[in-house]
């Protein structure tokens, strides 16, 4: 229902999102369509979005199609950043995912391994994994978020430049499917974005010799009452070495 997606959309910008991942398309290749969307505005959220400097991703579609050569939306609206799916830690596009030279931006890993909740329709603690560019696109969005949690002034056309100047590029890999122009390179894309093109100090600086390592109390907790809490952890990069001593009450806790 797209009066949904609009709706949706609207309500995420007024209670305050900084990035909307939309794991969702259709296809829009016909002048009829094309009026009924115009008849609906259903443009208006998508710009709205844009305009108050919030990124929409979206996931290309899985039913391998050249989208250059099929107007697909959400992905083909200006300043959505539209996610294609490549295999596992390849440079090759995974044999469903739509590509398209123009339309897709950035290309993200896809089959992300994830664990069932207790509790859940499943068996517990599952082991699987979630796949399509309907887990592509959220990576994007991920990373979006961090990007703009170091720098909350980045507009939608600076966070896409960004994520594809900071990107593995296709052609600097002889080996790369040409069809994967762009694959996120995470670190970069969250580190250039900083202000200072660095991470800032997370909270537990200064922890850069033995010294000064940081103390974990194990088991963690979300809270940090009974443990540490990492929120605000910042990693660094290959150049950065921090410290950490881990208090630990059995060694069962280890596992």
């Amino acid at each position: 229902d797209l009066a949904q997606w609009k709706g949706g959309i609207n309500v995420s910008l007024d209670w305050g999102a900084e990035v909307i991942s939309m794991s969702l398309g259709f296809p829009c290749d016909n002048v009829f369509c094309e009026i009924g969307l115009d008849f609906i505005d259903f443009w208006g959220p998508f710009e709205r979005a844009a305009g108050m400097n919030v990124p929409v991703v979206a996931s290309a579609g899985n039913d391998v199609t050249d989208v250059d050569a099929r107007q697909d939306y959400p992905c083909g609206i200006r300043d959505v950043i539209c996610v294609g799916a490549i295999d596992d830690g390849m440079m090759t596009r995974i044999w469903y995912s739509n590509w398209g030279a123009t339309r897709v931006d950035i290309w993200a890993p896809t089959n992300i391994p994830i664990r069932e909740p207790e509790g859940s329709d499943t068996f517990p603690m599952l082991d699987a994994t979630h796949g399509g560019t309907s887990a592509a696109a959220p990576f994007v969005a991920g990373v979006v978020a961090m990007m703009k949690s170091v720098n909350p002034g980045m507009t939608v056309t600076q966070v896409l430049d960004n994520l594809r100047a900071n990107a593995w590029l296709a052609a600097l890999d002889e080996t790369a499917d040409p069809l994967v122009t762009h694959a996120i390179n995470a670190l970069e894309s969250v580190r250039s974005a900083a202000p200072t093109g660095t991470f800032p100090d997370d909270s537990f600086e200064p922890n850069e010799t033995p010294a000064t390592a940081t103390r974990i109390v194990v088991p963690v907790t979300p809270t940090g009452s009974q443990g540490t809490d990492f929120d605000g952890l910042f990693v660094g990069g290959p150049s950065s070495v921090d410290y950490y001593t881990f208090e630990i009450d059995t060694w069962s806790q280890l596992a």
